[in-house]
């Protein structure tokens, strides 16, 4: 004999979920009706003293996280205030050093008579892009670019706008040591095989 299964009833699980809510209520009701009753500290036993110490410790580290966001959280709107601040500042020192209304390069462009240089002669023969680079790679890097790019341009950045070139002379006692030719070879480091030691330590 088969057996019936209710729940296929669609009825009866309407009836079901309605029962289980009102018994859901029902006791939600009395527990609101004699809550101070059942929250004493003999109805609760030990373990209430306990628990109110942990929902309070958990409280004041609700607070301390709180606090924590709140600080991070301006500390971020600060970040971002400075960086829009810079930008600000960045974009108006690029406007002041756009002079000709375009877009600043960050090299200044070669002269008309360095720029022909490629277009004479090759690179085998010391022409070409080989007399253009070392002709550029004369000027510094000051006469090159119109700001810093980097912190180890801060010493001798715009030195000549304080002293002539010419006027700096090396003392006639100096000595100067030529990396060239004291410790690479002309073609390269020389390279010399180790000969295995024929000889042994035991007899």
């Amino acid at each position: 004999m088969a057996v019936r299964q209710t729940t296929q009833d669609t009825r009866f699980t309407d009836f079901l979920r309605l029962l289980v809510d009102k018994e859901d209520n029902v006791a939600l009701k009395f527990f609101l009706k004699n809550q101070d009753k059942f929250l004493t500290e003999e109805a609760c036993g030990p373990m209430s003293k306990l628990f109110k110490k942990r929902l309070a410790d958990r409280a004041e580290e609700d607070k301390a996280y709180a606090k924590i966001v709140v600080e991070a959280e301006e500390r971020r709107k600060r970040l971002e205030e400075d960086y829009a601040k810079k930008m600000e500042e960045f974009e108006a020192r690029r406007r002041r050093n756009d002079t000709t209304g375009i877009e600043q390069l960050d090299m200044r462009p070669a002269s008309p008579a360095t720029r022909r240089l490629i277009y004479t002669g090759v690179s085998a023969e010391g022409n070409g892009r080989a007399k253009y680079l070392k002709v550029r790679n004369r000027q510094g890097p000051d006469e090159k670019f119109g700001m810093k790019l980097s912190s180890a341009w801060n010493v001798g950045w715009r030195l000549s706008d304080n002293i002539k070139l010419d006027d700096i002379k090396k003392s006639q006692f100096a000595r100067t040591s030529v990396m060239q030719n004291t410790v690479y070879g002309v073609n390269g480091i020389p390279f010399s095989p180790i000969e295995e030691d024929k000889r042994v330590w035991y007899n």
